[in-house]
């Protein structure tokens, strides 16, 4: 009898959409398209012969053949994770070994640089790094897997097994292309949004949940124009048009440096958390605090506020 062969990419991304409640939330969390994950999933389900979401315009549901597979996926993910750990200790087994888990955004635009400047210091330290969602870092941490977890954004639920420190909240910017009316500007009232043209992320991700809210609660409401899954084609559109977006400080630095980019900062400002999490049972080893010590460090270093603006 054949069986078939299942591939952990796509376990992963269907292991993401179950967690996250919808194909759009997935997407966001692996910073890939909502149909390149449908089209992940559709695959394992023609493998399996059988359907294991049920889609709604609610999200995403399992099936009862998809709750079954399910956890067959968590644990062949999890004993993939222990098999390349096991080999990491094995073949480094004299070298010690700094393993960290970060959320999409913070694993793209932030851990490269750190670890950068920490291997300049400890360049003995071998280090392996992944990106996650939050549950499953927060998952890996109480089970010891990993030494730090970095996590941007809401924890739903803090376990008490599970230590949490507040790196840095980082501040979103209103940003605009150098040509823009607002762009001469440094800062800006949220009711100055009101009917810009506005690019954002896609609905049910959970940075567009948490920006809508923040938008319901200082009573406006921009003119949404275009809906990405990356906030890297966001950065594009709003360099050559007119649309503007909101973004964290970390994203936008680089364009602001270069020109590419005015950052205006709101009034009232709005902020996101970024937390460092570990196991109560495993505090960090010293080469883990040392890297949050690089952490800290260079999120402050990521506010706009000193930067000048292209055009001043």
């Amino acid at each position: 009898m054949a069986y078939p062969s299942f591939d952990l990419y796509k376990l992963r991304i269907f292991v993401t959409a179950v967690e996250s409640g919808s194909l759009s939330a997935a997407a966001e969390r692996l910073f890939m398209s909502q149909p390149a994950v449908s089209q992940h999933i559709h695959e394992l389900e023609a493998m399996l012969g059988t359907p294991l979401l049920t889609r709604s315009h609610r999200g995403v549901s399992l099936t009862e053949a998809g709750q079954v597979f399910y956890r067959y996926a968590q644990r062949l993910l999890t004993l993939a994770a222990e098999a390349s750990q096991a080999v990491a200790a094995f073949a480094n087994s004299e070298q010690p070994t700094l393993k960290v888990a970060a959320t999409p955004g913070v694993s793209t635009y932030l851990l490269p640089s750190w670890l950068a400047a920490f291997r300049e210091q400890h360049p003995e330290v071998m280090t392996v790094t992944q990106t996650a969602t939050t549950p499953e870092i927060t998952a890996q941490a109480l089970g010891q897997h990993i030494d730090l977890g970095i996590i941007e954004g809401e924890l739903d639920e803090t376990d008490a097994a599970l230590t949490v420190q507040l790196l840095s909240e980082a501040t979103q910017y209103l940003i605009t292309s150098p040509t823009h009316p607002l762009a001469s500007r440094t800062e800006v009232p949220w009711e100055a949004l009101q009917d810009l043209p506005f690019a954002t992320r896609q609905p049910g991700s959970q940075t567009r949940i948490w920006l809508d809210q923040a938008m319901l609660a200082h009573g406006v409401s921009p003119r949404i124009v275009a809906e990405f899954d990356s906030p890297e084609a966001i950065k594009r559109l709003v360099m050559t048009s007119n649309v503007v977006s909101i973004l964290p400080s970390y994203a936008v630095r680089e364009e602001v440096l270069a020109g590419k980019l005015c950052a205006l900062e709101l009034r009232p400002p709005l902020r996101r958390a970024i937390r460092a999490v570990w196991s109560r049972v495993k505090p960090p080893s010293p080469h883990a605090q040392a890297l949050l010590r690089y952490a800290l460090t260079a999120l402050t270093l990521t506010d706009l506020s000193t930067l000048p603006q292209p055009n001043t």
